[in-house]
């Protein structure tokens, strides 16, 4: 009797020294503003130190020098991930689009098991073997082999970003703070960068390309450390993600002058505006070649606003052009976007984000549907075919 009381006292007592399995509320950092809140790691798979390996090499899975984040598509050469509520995976080398429950009988209740349950997520990273993505303060890895979720990362502070560079993943803290991940390892760092309101948008050679709340263009290093100032007062009227990009050692970003659009290239090596071509409204780059929109404004089709039908306007005229690299004046009409789904009295391509990936052109498209109500999609263009398909809408993948 005595032997079993000092086993249940033992177990008292280290149950009530080591937490429950995965808690770790460990303060790593202090959230920058006056408040100066606490910010802290409350359980999950990583680990913290104070260093990471110097390594941005690109390899295996995470052999992406480029991709393009949106806050609900991820496209990244063979992947792309649509997530307006979690439904689709397809990949970009087909036509082919799949279910991200990969179980036929599943009733996407239990997000341990299936991503759909999750309802709205955002910034979804697609590795060969996991999907990672955001779900207010927590970072979750969804395994595309096993079907099963895990919380890879929770925080006690809202997450707002998810970008990658190589083999580490950058999360985007609320408070000007970021998480660096190393996914070989599992290990991480905090990083306070200079400037609070950094936005991280793309990674390319082992730089960071950056933005703030003002548009303006920043470089850094891999620990967005040594921050220098490309470009400012730009001022887009396309979404972000298609207002600049790095390709082959030049900065292509659109700015606006005098209500005048304009693409200007910035040679990152003299660090001078080469050329500056006017009308350009957004762009994509993708195997020297640039598709683009310009500002073309055009009667698009009638909506309904308030109990009353008004008619659209379309910037760009619906119409995609291609120019070579090396000579941006020599633009060609690549395709003029036609309705191509039966729900909609008309569409507009484009506008607003365009990405290129060599295989397929992938745009937002603004539907007017039978009913004249408003909604929105992600499209891809087959550069070998020159035929649109419709990914998903951003309300209703299904619909």
């Amino acid at each position: 009797m005595k032997r079993k009381t000092v086993i249940i006292l033992v177990l008292i007592i280290i149950i009530s020294i080591f937490p429950a399995c995965g808690e770790k509320n460990v303060i790593i950092g202090k959230i920058k503003g006056d408040d100066g809140a606490d910010f802290t790691y409350k359980r999950g798979i990583i680990e913290f130190a104070d260093e990471l390996p110097n390594d941005t090499i690109y390899y295996g899975e995470y052999d992406y020098n480029s991709y393009s984040p949106l806050h609900y598509l991820t496209i990244m050469p063979d992947k792309v991930v649509y997530t307006a509520n979690t439904a689709v995976y397809t990949e970009d080398k087909n036509d082919e689009i799949f279910s991200l429950c990969r179980d036929p009988v599943c009733d996407h209740s239990k997000p341990e098991t299936c991503i759909v349950s999750f309802g709205l997520i955002s910034h979804p990273i697609p590795t060969d073997e996991y999907i990672y993505f955001l779900k207010a303060t927590t970072v979750f890895r969804y395994s595309l082999l096993t079907m099963t979720t895990d919380e890879y990362a929770v925080f006690n502070i809202y997450l707002i970003s998810l970008s990658q560079m190589g083999r580490y993943l950058y999360v985007g803290i609320a408070g000007g703070l970021y998480v660096k991940i190393d996914l070989v390892t599992d290990t991480a760092m905090v990083l306070e960068p200079e400037l609070i309101d950094l936005a991280m948008r793309y990674s390319y050679d082992g730089k960071i390309y950056l933005m703030d709340a003002s548009c303006n263009i920043y470089e850094s290093d891999d620990n967005m450390d040594n921050i220098k100032l490309l470009a400012s007062d730009r001022n887009p009227d396309c979404f972000i993600q298609s207002s600049y990009e790095v390709y082959n050692s030049k900065l292509y970003y659109v700015t606006k002058e005098n209500e005048q659009n304009y693409l200007c290239v910035y040679d990152l090596e003299t660090e001078v505006v080469t050329e500056k071509i006017p009308g350009v409204f957004c762009f994509t780059l993708s195997d020297d070649i640039m598709y683009m929109q310009f500002y073309d404004p055009q009667p698009g089709p009638e909506y309904m606003e308030n109990g009353e039908m008004a008619v659209s306007v379309n910037r760009t005229g619906n119409k995609i052009y291609t120019v070579p690299i090396n000579d941006l004046n020599n633009k060609k009409l690549l395709n003029a976007f036609e309705n191509i789904y039966d729900e909609c009295t008309g569409s507009m391509v484009g506008g607003n984000y365009l990405y290129a990936t060599g295989n397929y052109l992938y745009a937002d498209v603004t539907e007017i549907y039978n009913d004249y109500s408003v909604g929105f999609a992600s499209y891809r263009l087959n550069i070998r075919t020159n035929k649109w398909q419709r990914i998903a809408g951003f309300e209703d993948p299904f619909r």
